[in-house]
């Protein structure tokens, strides 16, 4: 094509290509409203316990898509089964970081919403079934509770 040695050279000697990576990686503090999210070590950076409801679900999300898709599913199934849940807030972003928690980590090791805790019998003493990633989340979920496969068909349904 017309000017193909003469754009191949320019990128050459563009900044693009004097890019070196170090040999060894080196963690360098991000700017902005969503540099502190990313670091190159896991785990929680606060102590804070996840508030806990009255209800045997409790939902920690905050109103992202992934979010909003089990909340949805949440209610469907309140109107058809009369589920019943909790759902609190969890800042993302900015100072908030509420997912680095200690508590929020406890119930989601990859510090992602939404999660969700499941308390079989109601009672703070049990170790409630911690389920995370919203796909997972809303299998669990029709699996559990829609028991007229309305929104999960059953296995071998056409």
């Amino acid at each position: 094509f017309v000017g193909g040695a003469a754009a191949a050279s320019a990128m050459r000697s563009s900044s693009l290509f004097k890019y070196k990576p170090d040999r060894i990686w080196k963690f360098r503090p991000q700017r902005g409203t969503w540099g502190a999210v990313n670091r190159p070590t896991a785990g929680p950076r606060s102590t804070t316990t996840l508030p806990r409801g009255q209800h045997n679900i409790q939902l920690y999300s905050l109103g992202t898509p992934n979010g909003m898709k089990v909340t949805c599913l949440l209610e469907e199934l309140c109107l058809q089964y009369g589920i019943e849940y909790d759902a609190w807030r969890i800042g993302i972003g900015g100072k908030e970081l509420q997912q680095f928690s200690t508590g929020f980590v406890e119930a989601n090791p990859n510090s992602k919403i939404p999660a969700l805790l499941l308390y079989q019998n109601g009672q703070d003493v049990e170790e409630p079934t911690r389920i995370f990633e919203s796909a997972a989340i809303m299998m669990y979920l029709c699996e559990i509770y829609d028991t007229d496969g309305i929104f999960l068909p059953p296995v071998g349904d056409p």
